[in-house]
């Protein structure tokens, strides 16, 4: 008899043990064995009124922060409207309450779709530049992290240059300061994408080119485009900031600025 309340009160304690267990650690979107969903490019709408939007025209390397257009769910359609699509707010991560350990950044996938135009709404000082989408799809069953500043993820452009090397043609814009300068972490979950903004460039140069994104301690490559831009987009502006900051500290800029790619000025 004392054996069996023995044997008893282990599998109690065990279960108990179990249930605290799992409460204690943050929910993951629960998939279990379904079937995935492959990730389809959307049809996109836009709600604003802008008609004519017209591909960039660069000189020099240039500064951006790809503006961050919001999470959606896997669906054949997308409507911007200039407004967050839902309140995201308990899928936020606080570093003085929740652990990102939980949550790994890799295993994503980057889709650039340079076929469909867009404005960046947030660009106040020239509304009919063009942009286009690059997706971030969740094909995963884990729940996984997007890092971000502000409205802003991390990702520049790179382009072939005449010795068919893959050299930067952005680096990352400065951080803003003041009120509203914030960084976040975002959960994406399972069946579930992401989209930012990237310029869409004219030249007189046919290349290759591709997007590069940083995310966390993660960097992430997409397959390569065709496009045109001007061979000036490889080289510094003459007597800048950032090409003196670069002569001073050349591994430091090109890790924080170029996420390890190099400049074709000086390499």
């Amino acid at each position: 008899m004392q054996k069996s309340q023995f044997y008893y009160w282990i599998i109690i304690v065990a279960f108990s043990f179990g249930f605290y267990a799992k409460s204690r650690i943050p929910a993951q979107a629960d998939v279990g064995e379904q079937s995935l969903k492959v990730f389809q490019v959307p049809e996109v709408f836009r709600t604003d009124t802008i008609s004519t939007l017209l591909p960039q025209k660069s000189k020099y390397l240039q500064s951006y922060s790809p503006s961050f257009l919001g999470k959606f769910a896997f669906g054949d359609t997308l409507l911007l409207d200039n407004h967050w699509p839902e309140d995201p707010e308990n899928d936020f991560l606080y570093f003085m309450r929740d652990s990102l350990d939980y949550f790994a950044s890799d295993g994503l996938q980057l889709i650039p779709r340079p076929d469909i135009q867009l404005p960046d709404l947030n660009n106040k000082n020239n509304r009919t530049a063009a942009y286009f989408p690059v997706f971030i799809p969740n094909e995963t069953r884990e729940t996984k992290l997007l890092f971000g500043k502000n409205f802003h993820l991390h990702a520049l452009h790179e382009a072939r240059d005449s010795s068919g090397n893959w050299r930067p043609i952005e680096y990352r814009g400065f951080d803003w300061c003041g009120t509203g300068s914030w960084s976040w972490e975002l959960r994406l979950h399972p069946q579930e994408y992401a989209a930012m903004l990237m310029p869409l460039y004219r030249g007189n140069y046919a290349t290759e080119l591709r997007v590069i994104f940083k995310n966390g301690e993660n960097k992430i490559i997409s397959k390569p485009y065709a496009g045109t831009i001007s061979y000036e987009q490889f080289y510094f502006e003459p007597d800048s900031y950032i090409k003196k900051w670069f002569e001073d500290s050349p591994l430091s800029v090109t890790v924080g600025k170029f996420y390890g790619s190099y400049p074709l000025q000086y390499f």
